[in-house]
């Protein structure tokens, strides 16, 4: 055999040799628990939710579940489990569409079939009120379509991709001691805000105003009017999606549909078009989940003495632990028929008595 033979074979054994061992411990690792007989015990160690979150959705030790973008995804999962009962996982993705919204809770409902979650909590952002005849599914944040199917097997064609590798990495150092923080808790939870000490309101301002100063909420004058016709004609193609999730839902689920709370100043400023779009947004959607059994509407997204004051927010539409905390307990007594009017409006109501 020639040195050149040799070579070859060499180069080609060690390649395949570093190939499967990778595999192996991509294997071993499970970065996405989804490797079909693979333990799903791993630590959540990737940002993007899209990825991490289909085997949380997949976890029958979850009763209940909040969905919606990153407005939702700092309510406490354990004061939700005091306040409204069952085993909440909290599904809230960064910047998700109202079509990748759909497909989680959608996954959520199917592994759970015939068995109905006991609550589930949608919240409404701005996207689910744009006027638009077609709505967009994705971000320029990859979408694993595969990982929201039933077919594990599928998932295995993607286990060999940078950010598997990344991932597994990270699991890596974590076992071994040398990473101790993960992106996400079990249940979904990712605690991405600052230290309450390193509170900036300066800073907090000018991210809601512009400015290190507040600013006033100036009216549109003279307010913009739409006659009822013209209004009945603005589609919403969002509003298709949401009737998916309504149906998702058994009757005997409790389903909780609220209005994110915005800080005030990033809302539609009062009589302008914008404002009216929102307002037959809002009309819209509490028409439509009337029509669902078991089904409480709220709106936390207008003026209220919470988004009224900026040291609650960390920029315009997060807001800190402890205002996460109230707007759960103002969830729950409105859940209770003691609605506290100061933070929400509640646009339905259809709950069963609990």
């Amino acid at each position: 055999m020639s040195d050149w033979a040799k070579f070859l074979r060499l180069t080609i054994g060690l390649f395949v040799g570093l190939t499967l061992g990778i595999l192996a411990l991509v294997v071993w690792a499970n970065p996405y628990r989804n490797i079909p007989f693979i333990g799903t015990d791993r630590p959540l160690m990737d940002g993007n939710q899209r990825f991490m979150y289909p085997s949380i959705a997949r976890d029958l030790s979850f009763h209940s579940g909040v969905f919606g973008n990153s407005s939702v995804r700092f309510l406490p999962p354990a004061l939700l489990n005091r306040e409204l009962g069952g085993n909440f996982a909290v599904l809230g993705m960064d910047a998700a569409t109202p079509y990748e919204q759909m497909r989680l809770t959608r996954l959520f409902h199917e592994v759970r079939a015939p068995d109905a979650p006991a609550t589930v909590i949608h919240g409404i952002g701005a996207a689910w009120c744009a006027r638009e005849e077609t709505y967009r599914k994705f971000t320029p944040r990859p979408f694993p379509e595969w990982m929201y199917d039933h077919n594990p097997w599928n998932d295995t064609l993607y286990v060999l991709n940078s950010g598997t590798l990344e991932v597994t990495g990270r699991i890596l150092l974590h076992k071994l001691g040398f990473r101790d923080r993960t992106h996400f808790e079990p249940n979904g939870f990712g605690d991405a805000l600052p230290a309450k000490s390193k509170f900036d309101l300066a800073r907090v301002r000018k991210l809601i105003y512009g400015s290190e100063e507040p600013k006033p909420i100036e009216p549109v004058e003279p307010p913009v009017e739409f006659s009822a016709d013209k209004r009945a004609a603005w589609v919403y193609a969002t509003h298709e999606l949401f009737g998916e999730l309504l149906a998702l839902s058994p009757p005997q689920t409790r389903m909780i549909v609220m209005f994110v709370p915005y800080h005030e100043y990033v809302l539609p400023r009062p009589g302008s078009e914008e404002e009216q779009n929102l307002i037959e947004c809002k009309k819209r959607i509490a028409g439509m989940a009337s029509s669902r059994p078991n089904t409480l509407v709220l709106d936390f997204m207008r003026p209220s003495r919470i988004n009224a004051d900026e040291r609650n927010y960390w920029d315009q539409v997060h807001f800190g632990h402890d205002t996460a905390a109230e707007i759960v307990l103002a969830i729950s007594a409105a859940a209770r028929a003691q609605n506290d009017e100061s933070i929400a409006t509640v646009l339905h109501d259809g709950l069963k008595p609990q």
